[in-house]
């Protein structure tokens, strides 16, 4: 039972990196959108928060990356 339980936890360790990882992807992308609509305050307010998180945001022409910021 408790390497089931054990199996268990890792799992949802797992399914929830996997669910942070996708709002974190999604996060620049809104990012980009409410820069395109020329709405600063917004895309302001989500890279502040990202970087909260420790993502930092790089705008390049191609568009906008982003990565953990070291430590």
């Amino acid at each position: 039972l408790a390497v089931l339980l054990g199996c268990a936890r890792q799992h949802a360790a797992l399914a929830t990196a996997a669910l942070a990882a996708c709002l974190v992807d999604a996060l620049p992308t809104l990012r980009a959108d409410a820069r395109e609509q020329r709405d600063f305050a917004t895309a302001d307010r989500i890279r502040e928060r990202l970087a909260k998180l420790g993502v930092e945001i790089e705008d390049t022409h191609e568009g906008t990356r982003w990565h953990l910021a070291s430590r």
